[in-house]
């Protein structure tokens, strides 16, 4: 009943916001109706694309499409660990399609417009294109067979509608190698395949998302921050053996400090994950501004019991009585009667177990939830529940 409460609380967005241009709709915003859909699950197995390119837009065609099916084969691959995933019921899939690459003169189901807005209609739909670095626009949807069609705009990066806060010109082609281009487009992918802003669904990160509503803005802004990205991730997994990267930031005044014994000297901990939990160590940085660190204790799971796993869905599938896609007579009853579907859906795992101090031998319970955004610890410390003992004052 608790996942029911959470979607009918989404869908009551979903269906009471009304607000429409020409039957228009871009992706990411409020949401609107069947406007957050993605615009292709797994019934349509192909679609067409063409590249538009302006001539203030740096970066040229070719390697423009590289950087889109890069994008394209990046959903993929994120969307391929979770898809079937739903607690409607009913399987959908998203990013199963084979996208190929055609004329403009044709009749296309997407149509990349690189610095170029084409009529009067999309001009007004923009408004204000210095103001924007890239919009993914349905410009159609069909209901019988849950598919849209659309353009991709990108800001150019040169000229009177270059985004009012690019760092400078020609941002596409100079910074990074065209990276910068690939994690906007990424993003502005994501909501074609139906994802909404992160931080509407979960509490914003000091790391930033792909999905984040100001990605596009901050990374042309500020290139650093994409410089900074080892490798960019949709966070739709947990496996416990990425979690040695984790570096927990600590306050001297957290309940850590005590629950952990963490010595004054460290300035910060990580979980370093190996087939029994975790070793957790202290960290420091050293006059030759070199990481010292060292094992301070360790956390064991409990054999005995599995996780605790909570679904969240992230993608959503609006209908009406059109379609012709799923069997109605198949999944949950809740769902059908609400006519909205829940797509593919990232899980919060929660551990239960110990921790040992290495220099008190105290061991202590303890629980650590691995959710999207981030690693939430809690404990028992003095004999009182510490729900989030990285935030929570001694």
């Amino acid at each position: 009943m608790r996942n029911y409460l959470k979607v009918s609380v989404i869908i009551y967005f979903l269906l009471v916001n009304s607000q429409a241009f020409s039957g228009w709709s871009a992706n990411g915003g409020e949401l609107i109706k069947d406007s957050s859909n993605p615009w292709f699950i797994q019934n349509t197995t192909d679609v067409s694309y063409c590249i538009i390119r302006g001539e203030n837009f740096s970066l040229d065609e070719d390697k423009a499409d590289r950087q889109i099916r890069q994008a394209i084969h990046f959903w993929k691959l994120h969307f391929a660990k979770i898809n079937g995933n739903s607690t409607s019921g009913i399987s959908i899939k998203i990013a199963t399609q084979n996208f190929t690459r055609t004329s403009c003169a044709n009749d296309v189901d997407l149509v990349f417009q690189l610095g170029v807005l084409l009529d009067d209609e999309q001009n007004s739909f923009i408004r204000k294109p210095t103001r924007l670095v890239a919009a993914a626009v349905r410009t159609s949807y069909d209901e019988v067979n849950l598919r849209g069609k659309g353009f991709i705009y990108i800001s150019p990066d040169s000229g009177p509608n270059r985004f009012e806060s690019m760092i400078e010109n020609q941002v596409w082609s100079f910074h990074l190698s065209g990276k910068l281009f690939f994690f906007v487009l990424a993003h502005e992918m994501g909501h074609l395949f139906g994802l909404s802003h992160w931080d509407m669904m979960f509490p914003k990160n000091s790391y930033p998302h792909v999905m984040d509503s100001d990605f596009p803005e901050s990374i042309v802004s500020n290139p650093k921050i994409a410089a900074n990205f080892e490798y960019l991730d949709p966070k739709f997994g947990h496996d416990l053996s990425d979690e040695i990267r984790i570096g927990m930031l600590q306050r001297r005044d957290s309940a850590a400090v005590e629950f952990f014994h963490i010595p004054e000297i460290d300035a910060f901990i990580r979980f370093r994950y190996n087939e029994n939990g975790f070793v957790v160590e202290g960290s420091r940085i050293n006059s030759s501004h070199e990481y010292f660190t060292h094992p301070i204790g360790y956390v064991t799971f409990s054999r005995d019991k599995k996780p605790t796993i909570e679904e969240h869905p992230i993608v959503y599938v609006v209908y009406t009585e059109k379609q012709k896609v799923f069997d109605l007579n198949d999944g949950n009853a809740f769902f059908f009667r609400n006519r909205f579907l829940t797509g593919p859906g990232i899980l919060t795992k929660t551990y239960r177990g110990s921790y040992i101090s290495f220099d008190s031998a105290i061991t202590r319970p303890i629980w650590m939830e691995f959710s999207p955004n981030r690693v939430k610890i809690g404990g028992i410390l003095n004999d009182e529940i510490i729900f989030d003992m990285m935030n929570e004052k001694q």
